[in-house]
């Protein structure tokens, strides 16, 4: 809408007054050949792909954070258990000081287990120090607030033998590629590359347009010699350089290379769920051998001290039963939370529990537009 008025500045106007101008126009382009349709779905397939790319990024995140949970509780169990091998080595000290004073043991076996209780308390600080890391670490990953106060980020102390070993369902191949969101942000993406192929052949026919006009204009009234005008136009691209047949090219060459991508998607995930059942099913039989190595650790070190304390050992024999039985218990240690993370590897490269919720959001939502 325009609105003027016009004057001369001498007063002898043989034009004065005011004038008015008013119009309203509409074009709408016939969707012959689905060129349109084709980049609404084109759009939708994008804000899905978008979608995906957010719950692959929340998955590896969960991943992540029970990872670092796992790592953080299994340093603790190896700190507790530096801190029972430290009090044990002290203890044994004493004993061997007793017998030194005695004349029962040597100036060297003192030195020998002093100096076992020195590198006791050098691993316990070691450890002690990756805990605070370890919790820094899964704080970081909780958020700001949790930085604020590290101390919490742990959680309550449940040891990992406490905890319940998930049993393994990896399920068939199909369901995998249903709940991996990488492998469906591919298909999205080389959904939307579909349209945008339609998109581009369909813009190399002809176009049919309609235009409509309606306005006014005069001195007296808005509406006062109003005017109306309906057209139909056909547009073909006769002469662009081949433009558009560049475009059509590009976009194919676009989908041939997200096709690509996605076959590369799914054989990677298919390659993730196969190393990690094999690491798996590998923890899983060490932990077996681990068990009676433990047992034996044990029984090796208390009949060692009961025999040196008998007088019928040497110290060299219960230092090295002392050293079997630590290391067999923090292997055992090592070995739940690996165990544990090998679960946690496993559930991520099958997608982590992850439905195509979204997929099935944004499908009802392009059903029920009215433009569908």
């Amino acid at each position: 809408i325009d609105a003027s008025r016009e004057g001369r500045v001498d007063g002898q106007a043989s034009v004065a007054g005011s004038e008015h101008l008013a119009g309203f126009a509409a074009r709408y382009e016939l969707d012959l050949w689905g060129r349109q349709a084709a980049l609404r779905r084109e759009g939708l397939q994008g804000w899905r792909a978008s979608v995906f790319d957010r719950d692959a990024v929340r998955v590896g995140l969960s991943a992540e954070a029970a990872s670092a949970w796992l790592r953080l509780r299994g340093l603790r169990e190896r700190a507790a258990i530096a801190n029972d091998s430290l009090d044990n080595a002290r203890r044994l000290l004493r004993l061997v000081s007793s017998r030194q004073a005695a004349g029962a043991a040597t100036a060297l076996e003192l030195a020998q287990q002093r100096g076992l209780v020195a590198a006791r308390e050098r691993e316990l600080a070691a450890m002690r120090q990756r805990v605070d890391e370890a919790l820094t670490a899964l704080a970081l990953l909780r958020g700001l607030d949790a930085m604020a106060r590290p101390g919490d980020a742990g959680g309550a102390a449940v040891p990992l033998a406490q905890l319940r070993v998930p049993p393994i369902d990896p399920g068939l191949p199909s369901q995998l590629l249903v709940r991996r969101p990488d492998i469906a942000r591919a298909e999205a993406r080389l959904a939307a590359a579909d349209q945008n192929v339609y998109a581009a052949r369909a813009a190399l026919l002809p176009s049919v347009s309609l235009n409509a006009s309606l306005g006014g204009s005069g001195s007296g009234g808005l509406f006062g010699d109003p005017v109306y005008r309906l057209a139909a136009g056909v547009a073909a691209p006769l002469f662009d350089g081949g433009r558009l047949a560049g475009e059509r090219s590009l976009a194919e060459a676009r989908r041939e290379e997200l096709l690509q991508s996605y076959r590369g998607a799914i054989a990677a995930a298919l390659a993730d769920a196969q190393t990690a059942l094999t690491g798996v099913a590998g923890l899983d039989a060490q932990a077996i051998a681990q068990a009676e190595e433990l047992n034996q650790a044990r029984r090796a070190e208390a009949l060692a001290e009961s025999r040196y304390r008998a007088g019928a050992e040497t110290l060299l024999v219960l230092l090295d039963a002392q050293r079997t039985l630590h290391e067999a218990r923090d292997r055992e240690v090592q070995l739940m939370q690996s165990r544990l993370e090998a679960r946690v590897a496993l559930y991520r490269a099958l997608g982590g529990g992850w439905r195509a919720d979204a997929e099935d959001s944004a499908l009802a939502q392009e059903r029920s537009s009215p433009l569908h």
